[in-house]
């Protein structure tokens, strides 16, 4: 573990799909990773799934045939503890109450830029 430092963090998920948005606005992932940046968070992805059931019990599925707007995704972001506690409040602004997340503990493995390889 020499060439790794371990620290304690956070990871935020927040669920939603690819077509939410507001119409005239960019789509909510954007807006996020928007966010993320300007705050500055360390990093932020974001993850499509290949299907999904959502909170209504439809399925979203992306076939060859059919390619769904509407596929689950999950932005994910990793920082530090302190960090996300100061952008909950806004983000909770921002999702507007309609979309669900979590927050939860993680041990990081950073690579150890100070070691030599």
């Amino acid at each position: 573990m020499e060439r790794y430092r371990i620290v304690q963090a956070q990871r935020l998920r927040i669920y939603l799909t690819e077509d939410d948005h507001r119409p005239g606005e960019p789509p909510l992932a954007e807006k996020l990773l928007d966010f993320f940046h300007t705050h500055g968070l360390a990093g932020a992805s974001i993850f499509r799934a290949v299907a999904g059931i959502g909170r209504s019990g439809k399925p979203h599925i992306t076939s060859l045939l059919r390619l769904s707007q509407a596929l689950p995704l999950v932005v994910e972001v990793v920082d530090d503890a302190d960090r996300m506690r100061t952008i909950l409040p806004q983000l909770v602004a921002l999702l507007e109450g309609t979309h669900p997340f979590s927050l939860d503990p993680v041990t990081l493995f950073q690579p150890d830029t100070n070691t030599d390889v």
